[in-house]
């Protein structure tokens, strides 16, 4: 069981799940910045719950490698014991859910003395990630560009940011608990507007609405899990952008927008879009197609004002006829649906997340960055010549750029708000 969130709002969740037969796994990082991690290790004797504290040395910046080096080899030496039916996990903020569960779900290990070599999942299966979101903080966090770093966590990166953390805990939910708030009140005006955006984020993933007095029983919330409820992968970029099925029509506001292009984006008028796209959105993603990157797809990501773009794959258009035939077969039909002869499988799908009810403006920034007819018809001639702001140089702010010509390497970008 791994249970997310800010460390005062999961702990009492977590400790709920106490009792005979479950272990309770939870680092300290009060000290990170010595660094020292503390361990604890919560067991239940009979009816008497016991801790055990081990110290763990964290190199300055790399508390979430060390957490990780001991917390998988912990979890096979935890699961080989017979009295150990469930383990629950309380998982520090700086740490990425998305990639902890698929570590824990692919994660080969080796070298344990008394262990057999091999994946962890042999031995430890997930059985849920219940998120611990804040109602009366949630909304802001989303929607904000703050550094994860600020909120006292030392050693988290600093591309880290609030808004992708409580975002992901949302997205990655097999069930939620919402504090301080109850749900449907009149006069608690963020609790409507949570749930729209949950409704729509988390799609047909049960929440528990708490009090701010209340401590929740998370068993009342795991009873309305599906049997087999072990919080599936993400998606692939090559996947539907919004299998889940969420509603999409506008409610207070929220409404997952769709925006489609068969036209590439001209890099530095969507690099100029960028603020328009972040602010009123909640959550963004999906692939791009650039013109100075002919044969890159790029996969954009925003949470709140924190927006990431980076080379995913090559288009199926970019490949030669045998790598073409290694790629897989649902990839190719979905291509098959989109070719054309001139530009292949390259296109733009995103969806975005918008909060301020005004996904026009949104989507007629997008619009407005896409090559126009005149430069589409002049081709690659023209676009190689094109400043690129997206190229292996960046800088945040972005107080210019210097013309990099056609993007051939890896694109990273990791960028907040212009004057954030």
């Amino acid at each position: 069981m791994l249970v997310c969130g800010w460390q005062e709002d999961a702990s009492p969740i977590a400790r709920a799940f106490q009792r005979e037969g479950t272990s309770i796994v939870h680092y300290d990082l009060a000290e990170v910045k010595t660094g020292v991690i503390c361990r604890a290790l919560t067991t239940t004797d009979g009816v008497t719950p016991r801790m055990r504290t081990t110290l763990l040395a964290a190199a300055p910046g790399r508390a979430s490698d060390a957490i990780r080096e001991d917390l998988l080899p912990l979890l096979r030496r935890l699961a080989s014991r017979s009295r150990v039916e469930r383990i629950v996990l309380l998982v520090p903020p700086m740490i990425d859910i998305e990639d902890l569960r698929g570590s824990i779900s692919t994660a080969a290990i080796t070298g344990m003395v008394g262990h057999r070599d091999g994946p962890l999942r042999q031995d430890v299966r997930i059985h849920a990630v219940i998120s611990a979101l804040d109602s009366a903080t949630w909304f802001a966090d989303a929607t904000s560009a703050e550094a994860l770093a600020g909120r006292g966590l030392a050693g988290t990166p600093p591309e880290a940011t609030v808004a992708s953390a409580v975002t992901a805990w949302a997205r990655a939910a097999d069930g939620i608990v919402v504090l301080g708030a109850s749900h449907g009140d009149p006069e608690l005006d963020e609790a409507p507007r949570l749930a729209a955006v949950l409704d729509r984020l988390a799609p047909g993933v049960p929440i528990a609405w708490q009090g701010s007095d209340l401590v929740p029983d998370p068993h009342d919330l795991l009873a309305l899990l599906p049997a087999e409820a072990s919080s599936p992968a993400t998606p692939g970029i090559h996947d539907p952008l919004l299998g889940a099925q969420p509603p999409l029509e506008s409610e207070h506001g929220i409404q997952w927008l769709e925006f489609g292009a068969t036209r590439p984006f001209h890099p530095q008028r969507l690099h100029e879009a960028l603020d328009p796209i972040l602010d009123g959105t909640i959550h963004a993603r999906g692939r791009a197609w650039l013109a100075t990157a002919p044969g890159t797809m790029l996969w954009l990501e925003s949470s709140g004002g924190g927006l990431t773009i980076s080379a995913a794959d090559r288009w199926l258009a970019a490949m030669t006829p045998a790598e073409h035939d290694e790629q897989p077969a649902e990839r190719t039909a979905m291509a098959a649906a989109r070719w054309t002869p001139e530009h292949g499988d390259r296109h733009t799908a995103l969806v975005l997340l918008v909060h301020d009810g005004q996904p026009e403006r949104v989507r007629d920034a997008l619009a407005a960055a896409l090559v126009t007819e005149s430069e589409l018809a002049a081709g690659h001639e023209l676009w190689r010549t094109w400043e690129d702001p997206f190229g292996a140089w960046h800088q945040d702010p972005c107080a210019g750029f210097p013309g990099t010509g056609a993007t051939t390497g890896a694109i990273d970008i990791d960028t907040r708000k212009e004057g954030d």
